[in-house]
Parts: structure tokens; C-alpha cells; sequence
């Protein structure tokens, strides 16, 4: 259930609902565990799950949440790529901070342009991933037909 502010859910920077971060916080402080999946080689899995935005427009910004086990060797790609890849001019940071038995990574990045859309994984030891859609700002002056000129044939 969301927190109700004073006008309506409460919200994290960027619009973020918190009530997942509250319910997780809340299952940790119960002392629920959660038991890894095994593989068929007995190896546990690793435990990767995600929260961020899905979709922005154009020069807006957007977050990413990973949250892993402990274990969990931390490092964001995009569509399989390091993130060092992405633009040279644009600006992304990282957070990393452990709570119980998770390591949480929160990755934010600034005014996103449409390249940015794809696959988010925070770490190459799990398939999982959060999509994000970049959508394109409608721009007034690009979308305007071109102007024709209309000559009559007939002379007077």
C-alpha cells in the first residue's frame, strides 16, 4: 500500500512510488529471508531483482534500483555494454549501500536522450534485466511539412 502524503502517495525524486522500498524494508526488518534457487549443479543463483522507471521522455531523468545478494559483484551495463560506453557527455552515478543480507545499487541517469533505451542489468552474473524506454520529444520545428509553392501554368 503507498504512503499517503499530504496530496496523495508519497513519492521519491523523480516521481519513484517508495511503497516498494518500504515493503522491502519492512519484509527485511521481520526477519523474512528469502532461500536462493538452485541450479541444477547445486550452485545457489544469484538473487538480482529490479525497480526504476519504465519509460521517460527525452532530457528527463530516470533511476534503477538493483537489488542482489550480498555477494553480488556489482557492475552496470546497457544492452551488454559497461555503462562507460554510453555517451561521453552525458552523466550517470552510482550508489551502493548494503542492508541486511541484500546489496542495494541505484543508478541514476540525467537527461536521457532516445540511445538510452534498452536493457539495465546491474550485474553479468544474472540474466535479469529492467528495460527502459526512451521516448522522443516531439520538436514543432522538425515535424512541420515542408512548404510547397503552388505555380499556375495558366497566363493571363
Amino acid at each position: 500500500m503507498p504512503l499517503r502524503g499530504k496530496s496523495g502517495p508519497a513519492y521519491a525524486s523523480l516521481s519513484l512510488p517508495l511503497w516498494p522500498l518500504v515493503l522491502l524494508c519492512g519484509l527485511l526488518l521481520a526477519g523474512v529471508t528469502c532461500r536462493p534457487e538452485q541450479n541444477p549443479g547445486g550452485r545457489p543463483r544469484k538473487f538480482i531483482s529490479y525497480y526504476g522507471h519504465k519509460e521517460v521522455q527525452e532530457g528527463e531523468s530516470f533511476i534503477i534500483y538493483c537489488f542482489a545478494d550480498r555477494r553480488t559483484k556489482i557492475s552496470w551495463t546497457k544492452d551488454g555494454l559497461p555503462l562507460r560506453y554510453l555517451s561521453p557527455w552525458q552523466s550517470y552515478y552510482v550508489w551502493e549501500y548494503n542492508a541486511d543480507e541484500l546489496r542495494v545499487s541505484r543508478l541514476e541517469v540525467d537527461a536521457a536522450d532516445v540511445d538510452f533505451s534498452g536493457g539495465y542489468s546491474c550485474s553479468r552474473e544474472s540474466p535479469a534485466k529492467h528495460f527502459v524506454r526512451v521516448t522522443a520529444l516531439w520538436h514543432p520545428a522538425v515535424a512541420q511539412p515542408a512548404c510547397h509553392v503552388l505555380v499556375s501554368r495558366r497566363h493571363s
